[in-house]
């Protein structure tokens, strides 16, 4: 057994849950003790009433007995009418060996959703093959129904991986909105917690996705439909104008004058930033996020703000360097954290910026203030300079 002097990494249930907390259409049937469920529904932010648990007692645990799965498969589908419905198996039911495998492939003619099933689940995967598992039973969902989808016409942009299950991700997403709309043109197919139906991936006409493991989901759109998606997270100007350039490539669409002169904008309050830095020493960062944004963050730091940055492997990064990798593990006194809210929350001592996963004391109650796109760097700086001084 591991110890752990905080919290160990989230783990491939939470991940799984958290990938599959925006889908609408979708219902999740755990067969286990109801607290694993709740502690799953307390520990992923937003909606969690599509997640049910079947509640194993203890004689149902000593028999084998799997009625009260198939009446809890019956009563979600009677009452939710989802597309697809998940069943998971938990350490318990796999302890006693269920087959849950068996008992779906008994209930599929007598329900309306089509029933998957995720078993046998590592115990030590951490949170992102999670995601991706959930990411590839969707995929896998929408070329079962696809011959039998009505014809659409492609409506907007959908977003995968960003959505009320982030800290701070209605505010982002809300951002990814604004410049689509305003610069493009084009609406968001998510609604105002990013949620969204499986069924309506047909209905994009370009896909986002800000994690890599939504990319399962995204590649089979574009097989079926022929839909163009892009991966990428809009942290600063250049990953912004990466973004918009990508979205014209996909569309065909043109940017109007208003993204120029946002743009223009965006990069003038950049000089204002370092007009306030000349003659300051400057302070160090300690960047600790998740893998697929530490990239695009960093990037951000040093290249746009010049800042040096000390990755959790103690690797630095700077505008200038002469090549020479050091190691620091240690966090100094005087670094800041832009780092989850744990790791925050350890070292209080030092200045900090949560970026994801926040404890109880750290909460967001705007859905406008961004940290991605180009009003996100704007409200960065104005979070940062203080910092600074």
């Amino acid at each position: 057994m591991k110890v752990y002097d905080a919290l160990p990494p989230a783990s491939i249930r939470a991940g799984f849950y958290r990938a599959a907390g925006p889908w609408k259409d979708v219902a999740v049937v755990e067969f286990g003790p109801e607290g694993t469920m709740h502690y799953v529904q307390s520990n992923v932010r937003g909606e969690t009433g599509h997640f049910f648990a079947t509640g194993l007692k203890e004689k149902q645990i000593i028999f084998g007995d799997t009625t009260n799965l198939e009446q809890a498969i019956l009563e979600v589908d009677r009452r939710l009418k989802p597309g697809l419905m998940i069943v998971m198996s938990s350490p318990v039911s796999e302890i006693i060996g269920a087959d849950i495998r068996a008992v779906c492939y008994k209930m599929q003619p007598k329900v309306q959703a089509v029933l998957a099933v995720w078993d046998q689940l590592p115990v030590e995967a951490d949170e992102f093959l999670g995601k991706r598992k959930a990411y590839e039973m969707a995929a896998s969902y929408l070329k079962k129904i696809a011959s039998d989808l009505p014809e659409c016409q492609p409506k907007g942009v959908l977003v995968l991986g960003l959505s009320e299950v982030d800290y701070n991700g209605v505010s982002d997403l809300n951002e990814i909105r604004r410049m689509m709309q305003d610069y493009l043109g084009m609406p968001l197919l998510n609604d105002e917690l990013g949620r969204y139906d499986l069924r309506d991936v047909k209905r994009a006409r370009w896909i986002l996705t800000v994690e890599p493991e939504a990319e399962p989901l995204a590649a089979a759109a574009q097989e079926l439909w022929g839909i163009p998606w892009y991966q990428g997270v809009p942290y600063g100007l250049s990953n912004s104008k990466a973004l918009m350039a990508a979205a014209e490539q996909a569309t065909g669409l043109q940017s109007n004058a208003q993204w120029e002169q946002d743009l223009k904008e965006a990069a003038y309050v950049i000089r204002q930033f370092h007009t306030g830095m000349e003659n300051r020493r400057p302070r160090r960062v300690f960047l600790d996020v998740r893998p697929s944004r530490m990239a695009a963050v960093e990037y951000f730091l040093t290249k746009e703000l010049e800042l040096e940055v000390t990755r959790p492997d103690g690797t630095v990064s700077a505008v200038s360097t002469d090549g020479a990798v050091t190691r620091d593990l240690v966090i100094a006194p005087d670094d800041i954290l832009l780092a989850s809210g744990l790791l925050c929350s350890l070292h209080r001592q030092n200045d900090s910026i949560c970026l994801e996963d926040p404890v109880v004391r750290q909460k967001t109650f705007s859905r406008h203030l961004p940290l991605m796109g180009l009003w996100g760097a704007e409200n960065f700086l104005t979070l940062f300079y203080p910092f600074l001084l």
